[in-house]
């Protein structure tokens, strides 16, 4: 059974277990309403050493054998203990690998002293450039080490299970992850990126045709892709999140209610109330002239990247919808320019109800028309209800300083088929998390 990145009744998610978790009250509230629609486990985590990605750190999938492998993202076996994490640490995961603030630094969006934003990718990179004798020094001392310098890199943010419209399955891979298992084996620029696929390939015991390895507009893919089941796609696309923002623009007092200006104002450091005796409170038109100017520079920037994804996808038999899934707000420091997630609805659950109702699962926004749109778009794709989880303010905030969302805090599991004869529990639309 192949395990698809989509929630069926009889599908558990697992949901890590901490404090601040701003989804899973309303997660709850759903399971409890209906009760069929999924399993919800709770998965209690180590707050330290940053696993409360459970995307990242338990991947789930099934081998040749017919047996599920309870993978973990890397090294998938050997990475199982808090010392075989900190001693990989020392090779490239120093810090979060994000791509995104990479590319942003590169470009003067946001600051390039943000270390923490960017320095993951630049590790990697110098370790393409580099002789591969530090990297074989390290695992000379640890021999759990050596051994996965033979493993793929996976994290599984950066992966989707997914069928296209003819059911034939496939793995979709952001391309950092080859870059990821190049820099692990050691290997030098330029690499054999067919011989690392198969490299991943092999890990996964996944036949390598049948992976797509998808430009990275973001550090993972699920950050500008969803999937919705039956080999639907939604890709985000930062021109039609232009269109939003200039019809906003037209009667910004009709689409920005005093409350979600205010809202705007809490989410934003450089507006707390410390600053409020030097800095003025912007107005509705200045916040939407910075969010737009935002888009316009981020449109620039990977509209190349957004093509790619969409054609390729396209060519294998997958249905793209592109969508208006993610709104920044600039926050300006002295020290550096961060992009506050406003919206970001990409990273979210597809799933099916018992009576065939669809839904997608994803984090609230304290915009209430950027729901309104989203909704819109994935209504007209066939989804029936789109839930917005969670407080919106502490939603986006939560997204904004861990850079993570719903879909990097849960995984799921189906142990079996889909049953059809299941107690039916209509979901209907509700006001959760709107």
């Amino acid at each position: 059974m192949f395990p698809e990145d989509f929630l069926y009744p009889g599908s558990t998610l697992y949901i890590a277990q901490m404090m601040g978790n701003p989804f899973l009250e309303q997660l709850t509230i759903l399971i409890n309403r209906y009760p069929h629609i999924f399993n919800l486990t709770l998965h209690p985590v180590d707050t330290s050493n940053n696993a409360i990605w459970l995307r990242d750190y338990f991947f789930h999938f099934e081998a040749n054998n017919g047996k599920i492998k309870h993978l973990l993202p890397m090294p998938f076996g050997a990475y199982n203990t808090p010392a075989m994490r900190n001693a990989f640490d020392t090779i490239i995961q120093q810090e979060k690998k994000n791509y995104f603030f990479y590319q942003l630094s590169k470009n003067r969006i946001t600051s390039s002293s943000s270390n923490r934003q960017r320095k993951g990718f630049g590790i990697a990179s110098s370790l393409l450039q580099k002789p591969s004798a530090s990297l074989e020094d390290i695992h000379k001392k640890n021999s759990k080490l050596k051994q996965l310098a033979k493993l793929a890199h996976i994290e599984g943010g950066n992966t989707f299970s997914v069928y296209n419209r003819e059911r034939k399955p496939y793995i979709l891979i952001g391309e950092l992850s080859l870059l990821w298992t190049a820099a692990q084996r050691g290997c030098h620029t330029p690499y054999d990126q067919d011989a690392i696929k198969k490299i991943i390939a092999d890990t996964l015991s996944f036949n390598p045709d049948s992976i797509i390895v998808l430009p990275q507009v973001n550090y993972h893919i699920d950050l500008q892709i969803g999937y919705l089941g039956d080999g639907r796609i939604i890709l985000n696309d930062y021109s039609l999140c232009i269109r939003v923002l200039e019809e906003m623009l037209t009667h910004p007092e009709s689409y920005l209610s005093s409350k979600e200006l205010s809202n705007l104002h809490k989410l934003t450091p450089r507006y707390q109330p410390k600053y409020f005796s030097s800095i003025p409170l912007p107005d509705r038109c200045s916040i939407l002239q910075e969010m737009l100017a935002i888009a316009k520079k981020l449109n620039l920037l990977f509209e190349n990247q957004i093509r790619t994804i969409y054609t390729k996808l396209i060519e294998q038999q997958f249905t793209v919808i592109r969508v208006p899934g993610i709104f920044y707000y600039p926050d300006y420091t002295k020290e550096k320019i961060d992009l506050i997630p406003i919206a970001q609805f990409m990273n979210g659950l597809g799933g099916k109800a018992t009576n065939d109702h669809t839904y997608f699962l994803t984090a609230n926004s304290p915009v209430k028309h950027f729901k309104d749109i989203f909704s819109s778009y994935l209504n007209n794709f066939g989804i029936t209800k789109v839930y917005y989880l969670g407080d919106a303010i502490r939603a986006t905030a939560f997204i904004a300083n861990t850079k993570g969302s719903l879909r990097c805090l849960t995984t799921t599991h189906l142990e079996k088929p889909v049953v059809s004869s299941a107690p039916s529990n209509k979901l209907i639309p509700g006001s959760l998390g709107a």
